[in-house]
Order: structure tokens, then sequence, then C-alpha cells
């Protein structure tokens, strides 16, 4: 099983920059550097080239910016991110600073508690005693494996026949990771950095995003087809133009690039292809309940097991 490269690292170097001023271009025209996509990374290369005084053009095939990180504000009656919501390793996350600085109301998730329901009542003490020892065996079983650098499937580590081990399995791989836990690797596992501190925003943090890339010369509903460096000057073809420019960034999703969606000439080297092959898409959906008023006892930031 090859070992994928975390996103979280990737985005998280990728922001590294938060603040710089925005210049603003129109759609059509030779400028320095186009970037394609108008997610954190995208918006972050662009905010560190325009700071270096480069002109910047940025491209973006949906109608709003920001990717996964969206909040949707009207359906529910209050802020509710459809994707990405926390601000995890906060105490390094370029977007906590960034956030303070603009006024977003940031909290704590670490303290958050659990709730279990084994049918319809609460745990006894040694179903909770089991829980965490199914939570203990799953965690152990991953650092030993992901320390000696053993790349397999994650189930093949863990022992079988644990009670409440499905329930850490299922946390640890779809849940958290985005993938099954028999399609999880041990050593990308254990290469993670802890998400210690996690912080949420309270107007949600696709807000943050979309204030990060508010003022920046973003062009939506321009998805990119072609990228050809055939010529004396880079050629990009979107749904907005050609233009003309001395380089190209290149941030979406590896989704987009394993289907092919933007043509390159000449083509990509067979180790990118290969790469990017292997480092598919997590899929990690969100189905949303509202309520009117408390149930089940939950109390407000609780995780329900």
């Amino acid at each position: 099983m090859p070992m994928k490269l975390s996103r979280r690292g990737f985005l998280s170097t990728a922001s590294a920059t938060l603040a710089a001023p925005a210049v603003v271009r129109a759609a059509t025209g030779d400028v320095d550097v186009v970037v394609v996509g108008a997610r954190s990374a995208g918006l972050a290369a662009a905010h560190t080239l325009i700071n270096a005084g480069y002109s910047v053009m940025i491209l973006e095939a949906a109608a709003r910016i920001g990717g996964r990180a969206h909040t949707d504000s009207t359906t529910f009656g209050m802020p509710f991110d459809r994707g990405c919501s926390w601000i995890h390793s906060s105490d390094v996350n370029p977007y906590t600073p960034y956030a303070r600085e603009y006024g977003f109301t940031l909290e704590s998730h670490d303290g958050a508690k659990e709730a279990m329901f084994v049918g319809h009542r609460e745990p006894t003490s040694s179903e909770w005693s089991a829980y965490d020892r199914g939570w203990r065996r799953t965690r152990e079983g991953l650092s030993d494996a992901g320390e000696e650098g053993l790349d397999v499937p994650a189930s093949e580590v863990v022992p079988n026949g644990i009670p409440w081990s499905g329930v850490s399995q299922t946390w640890t791989g779809p849940m958290s990771m985005g993938m099954d836990f028999a399609d999880l690797s041990p050593v990308d596992w254990w290469s993670l950095s802890t998400t210690k501190p996690n912080l949420e925003v309270k107007e949600g943090f696709g807000t943050v995003v979309a204030r990060f890339g508010a003022d920046l010369p973003v062009t939506l509903n321009a998805p990119v087809t072609e990228i050809d460096d055939t010529g004396p000057s880079v050629r990009v073809e979107s749904a907005a133009g050609t233009v003309s420019t001395k380089a190209v960034i290149v941030t979406v999703s590896t989704g987009v690039l394993a289907a092919e969606s933007i043509r390159f000439t000449p083509g990509l080297p067979d180790t990118t292809l290969g790469a990017i092959e292997n480092m598919p898409m997590g899929l990690l959906a969100k189905v949303p309940l509202l309520f009117d008023g408390y149930h089940f006892g939950l109390k407000p930031n609780e995780w329900l097991a």
C-alpha cells in the first residue's frame, strides 16, 4: 500500500502566509502567475505572490471560493460548515491568528465530552470500560505498526474480536481520515501531527476562508481546460478565455487531476500521474439534523457515540 501525503500537512504548509495586499486584475490579459483553484492552497499562494510584487490571476471553476471550506448560514438559521469545520493544531495553524485578527469567535473543542447509548439506554460502567479498551487497543495497534514502518492495511494490525473496536475503527478510518479502515496505512496515520489544540469557529470555518480570499483577484465560474507550456509563455485556457503567463500554480484536487479534466501540454510525467493515482480523495459525507430544542440529554458541544 503506497504511503499517502497528509492533506492536513499540505494545506497547513501552503497557507503559511495569511495577510498581504491584494491587487485586482481583469480576467483577460497577461499576468506573472496564474493560480488554478481558489481553495486554501491557491489563496495562500496568491497572497504570497502578490506580497512579493507579482501580478496574479486566480481561476476558480466553482461559483465561490473556499472549496471544502463552505459555511451555510441560511438553511438551519445558524452557521453550518458543510465541509471542514475545525482549525486543527491551532497553536501553529496560520488561520488562528488571522481569525482572531478579523474578530471571529473561536471556541475550544478539545474538552467535548461523549454521550453514548446502548440501544435505548445509557451504557453501564463495564460497557464504558470496554469502550475505552477498544479505543486503546485500536490506537496501540496503529501506533506500534506505524512506528515500525509497517505500510499495511490498518485492519491487519488491530486485534479482531475486541468489543467496541468497530466503533473506534469507524471513527479513526471513515470519520477522521475519510477512508475505510482497511485502506488506511498505519505509517500514514503515525506520520500525522497531533490535531490538538482544536478550535471551532462560531461563525463557521468557511467564513474565515472566504474572508481570507475576499480581496484577491479571483475569476469564478472559470474551469481551466488546458495548460500549454510549449511556447514562449504558458497559455492557460478556461471558460473565462485565454491567458498568457510566466508560470502556473495548480492547486486543484487530486480527483480533478486524476479525471484529467485539465489537459497538460506536454503531458505530465508518468511518475507524477502515478503519484496522483496513489493519493485518492477521501470521502466524508455530513448529514445534518435539526432538532427543536434539546433531545437525548445531549449537552452543547457533545459527541454522540
